[in-house]
């Protein structure tokens, strides 16, 4: 799912060694499915904090660590790393795309601090489904999962329409699935689910084994064959609801 971690406006800084990183197809197609918003917040602005930044926003707390991790999380941290360090090579060649990407942080953030204030206080409300509607139309994958996330954990005409779609009357179960939902959402706009994807190395990273082999199969480890199911159809149908 999209990440709730504070992010501010840091510089870019432009680094003298050399321009020997080849650019690969996930982060290429990362890019251009518009989770640029995702690696940003992941891997920061500067080459030199990459893995303190990758420990500290991912749930690894301290170095030491990774002498703690599974063969299959050191595995996925360093393919988090490969790619963090060609996002920001990409970054130092085109400067111009920064603006960009704080902005969609800036939104992102903003959606945050909204829904947090009123969650906790007047509660669900026209104004938040409005926003969330907003980011669920952004294309932008991370907002896209944020945006189903609370369009399925709280926006009753949502989860109504969605247990109808099921054949239950168990709303409760509707939101319970809310997280698998909105990862599944956010790994298929960025065009893979498996365990190369981004969505499943972060998962795998923090903790999440059964991902390490990918988000579909994460979810069909962690869910029963119904919930699995399930999953796939919550998500068939706000991706109709997106595209329409």
């Amino acid at each position: 799912m999209a990440e709730s971690e504070p992010v501010g406006s840091p510089a870019l800084v432009k680094h003298s060694e050399p321009q020997n990183v080849t650019i690969d197809a996930q982060v290429q197609q990362l890019m251009a499915s518009g989770s640029r918003v995702s690696l940003a917040t992941v891997c920061g602005y500067d080459k030199f904090s990459i893995s303190d930044r990758i420990e500290s926003g991912i749930g690894i707390q301290q170095a030491t660590d990774r002498f703690n991790l599974s063969d299959s999380r050191l595995q996925a941290l360093s393919e988090l790393e490969d790619r963090c360090q060609q996002f920001l090579t990409v970054l130092d060649d085109d400067p111009s795309l920064v603006p960009a990407i704080q902005q969609q942080q800036a939104s992102l953030e903003r959606y945050f601090r909204l829904s947090g204030e009123a969650i906790g206080t007047t509660g669900w409300n026209e104004t938040l489904r409005s926003e969330a509607m907003d980011l669920l139309s952004s294309g932008a994958p991370p907002l896209v999962a944020q945006a189903a996330l609370d369009l399925i954990l709280y926006d009753k005409d949502i989860q109504k329409a969605i247990a109808e779609h099921l054949g239950t009357t168990d709303i409760g179960y509707i939101s319970r699935m809310g997280p698998e939902v909105a990862v599944l959402l956010e790994c298929r706009m960025q065009g893979n689910c498996g365990r190369s994807s981004f969505s499943a190395l972060r998962y795998c990273v923090s903790g999440m084994e059964a991902f390490c082999e990918g988000v579909e199969q994460g979810i069909s480890k962690t869910r029963s064959v119904g919930q699995y199911g399930d999953s796939m159809v919550m998500a068939d149908f706000l991706m109709d609801l997106l595209n329409n």
